[in-house]
């Protein structure tokens, strides 16, 4: 059970869902020739188009987690771009002009998530080497004791950008439990504030649930002597399969994040 940060105000105001990807395949039972003829020309329909989430966007009416085809022509003038993120986890970034569609061909999935999953932890300073299959990416990313242990974790001893899904609750986590500290968070400008004990032996910690959690918003955090500035990102809800969510992790600078999601996956 997750402590939760005991606090008076002083201002106004997990699990990672493994997911398992198995292809579908069609059953044929012995029939007449002409009903074999008449499915097989039902069954010659065109694959369906591969999906791309918008994670950021400059000019034009999309919104950040959108959900785009990607055999649509996509136009884009001169001023206008846009970044995406494919089910495989590959980022493609595109500017105007531009009318073509962002992805006109579905590659094979093992293979691209497998590809585009080894340059994101290859990016992170992580060998890849001897990876053969996408198993194998989580396998060779090293772990210790500064590691997050899970990608949903908050380490509030690193300053830097870290990413919070929307409408799930935000878990604070240190690598060194030995002590009992005192722990103050604040928002900019300190129009919110709060403080507490967090006890030694626990390594997670949940704050209070009036905290505004805003993309883009900065959280001051004060561990007895030390201090940590944070720049929350948040995730879109309709974000969830874990390609797109440790590319969305990667191209937001949380990288400490995007690894420790890239080690779940099997």
């Amino acid at each position: 059970m997750v402590p939760t940060l005991l606090y008076h105000s002083l201002g106004a105001k997990e699990n990672i869902r493994k997911r398992k990807f198995s292809r579908q395949g069609v059953v044929m039972h012995r029939i007449p020739s002409t009903l074999l003829a008449i499915g097989l020309l039902m069954i010659a329909a065109p694959a369906q188009a591969e999906k791309l989430i918008v994670f950021k966007a400059t000019g034009v009416a999309l919104t950040s987690g959108q959900a785009i085809d990607g055999d649509q022509p996509l136009r884009l003038a001169t001023g206008q771009s846009v970044e995406l993120i494919a089910e495989n986890g590959r980022v493609v970034k595109l500017a105007g002009p531009h009318e073509q569609p962002p992805s006109p061909g579905k590659p094979a999935q093992e293979e691209t998530v497998t590809a585009s999953l080894k340059a994101m932890v290859t990016s992170g300073g992580v060998n890849t080497t001897h990876m053969g299959v996408t198993r194998g990416v989580g396998q060779a990313i090293p772990s210790g004791k500064d590691w997050l242990p899970d990608p949903w974790l908050i380490d509030v001893t690193k300053t830097g950008t870290h990413c919070q899904r929307a409408g799930q609750p935000m878990i604070l986590w240190r690598p060194s439990v030995d002590q009992e500290i005192n722990v103050r968070l604040a928002t900019a400008g300190n129009t919110w504030k709060a403080s507490a004990r967090w006890p030694a032996g626990a390594e997670k910690l949940a704050p209070p649930p009036t905290m505004p959690i805003k993309d883009g918003s900065h959280l001051q955090v004060s561990l007895d002597k030390s201090q940590a500035d944070l720049t929350l990102r948040v995730i879109p809800e309709q974000v969830t399969a874990p390609p797109v969510l440790a590319a969305w992790l990667h191209e937001s600078g949380c990288r400490a994040q995007s690894l420790a999601l890239l080690r779940t996956l099997h």
